[in-house]
């Protein structure tokens, strides 16, 4: 399987079953990197970790090239991101959800009951770090022989907090699971049944959603719909508008 020499996606691990997937169908897929899942909740950490990787490519290089992120804006960490001589194609979304749904940030805002919605998906189940809540009844224990039960009771009350933001735990379905299934080495179901203990464990109803690759399926292969993709070029970089656009705007003059 050759790649583009020109073309390089560098992604949250988090989409790494579905992009390998995608990868492994392409006669000249681009070479990928992936990031660590979590990132988005340090957008700080996540500008800076993508900019070092912009700026590293670049030095590695002499002609133009393009980088795709396998990213939305999360949280703003990829506003300011920036080159000097390569293309930078972002998919105009604020997270992850619309690019494994297969739509636009619109058409996801619809299913996520306004934020509510806790997502699995192959990426989520593998490496977000749940460690917490499915070994909640260890941990509990641990804290009740160290502080007593009352102190325990508030601990996991405090480090459990987050769930009670959502109202139900919904799995991405794309029709390929399976085969993911298969290419990460996982037994039949795997995927679906670790997102159902996931929700048991967080005490919120399971469902499930029909996911298509037609969205990151687009970004590897170079992103070319700017409705869909914010192509951004040296010496601009993204950023949000008050109305939850997502466009380019010339760099400042003082940015690094």
């Amino acid at each position: 399987m050759n790649s583009q020499n020109n073309t390089i996606i560098v992604s949250c691990e988090v989409f790494r079953h579905e992009i390998e997937l995608i990868a492994s169908q392409m006669e000249t897929p681009p070479v990928a990197y992936f990031m660590e899942q979590g990132l988005h909740e340090r957008p700080d950490k996540l500008r800076e970790t993508i900019q070092d990787f912009v700026l590293e490519q670049e030095a590695r290089r002499q002609d133009e090239f393009t980088i795709l992120l396998g990213y939305g804006l999360c949280g703003q960490g990829l506003t300011e991101i920036h080159s000097t001589k390569a293309t930078l194609v972002l998919p105009r979304v604020h997270d992850c959800i619309p690019l494994l749904l297969g739509i636009t940030q619109d058409a996801a805002s619809d299913f996520s009951l306004n934020g509510q919605t806790y997502w699995q998906t192959p990426g989520w189940v593998c490496y977000a770090h749940s460690e917490l809540l499915r070994n909640k009844e260890a941990k509990y224990n641990e804290y009740l022989e160290k502080y007593g039960e009352d102190n325990a009771h508030y601990l996991m009350q405090e480090q459990l907090g987050w769930l009670k933001h959502y109202q139900t735990v919904r799995l991405i379905r794309w029709p390929q699971i399976a085969e993911m299934e298969v290419r990460a080495e996982k037994p039949s179901g795997f995927f679906e049944d670790e997102a159902r203990c996931f929700a048991k464990e967080a005490e919120l109803p399971f469902s499930e959603c029909a996911g298509s690759d037609n969205y990151l399926r687009a970004l590897l292969q170079g992103g070319k719909n700017t409705d869909l993709f914010l192509h951004i070029h040296p010496g601009y970089t993204a950023r949000l508008t008050g109305e939850g656009t997502i466009v380019t705007e010339r760099l400042s003059s003082n940015a690094c």
